[in-house]
Parts: structure tokens; C-alpha cells; sequence
């Protein structure tokens, strides 16, 4: 099973997107921390998908 989740360059282009838009201070404060949250709901999803949901079957 596979599941889309924003790439850090996604985020950081509508970031700056979103700055030209309604103003702001441009840049990120802390990319580190950034990264850190764009990583946590794929680590904190991953077991509960093996323990809760099964495959689909394959068809050939």
C-alpha cells in the first residue's frame, strides 16, 4: 500500500507561493524541524497499516 504524502520541495514551493499571495516573511525558520513533521505521519501511519489493513489481493 502506498500513500502520497507532500515532498518537502512541494512544501516549500507552496510556501513561497502562499507568501506571494498574502505577504509574510519568506524563508523557513527551522528546515530540520520542517522535514521532521513532513516524516511524521509516515512513520506514525506504517504500523498501524500492518496491523489494521490487509493487502487486496492480486489479479493477474
Amino acid at each position: 500500500m502506498t500513500h502520497d504524502f507532500p515532498a518537502l520541495v512541494e512544501i516549500l514551493l507552496l510556501h513561497a507561493s502562499l507568501i506571494d499571495e498574502f505577504g509574510g516573511t519568506p524563508g523557513i525558520r527551522d528546515q530540520n524541524a520542517l522535514e521532521s513533521a513532513l516524516l511524521r505521519p509516515q512513520t506514525a501511519l506504517q504500523p498501524w497499516l500492518e496491523e489494521h489493513v490487509r493487502p487486496l489481493p492480486q489479479t493477474a
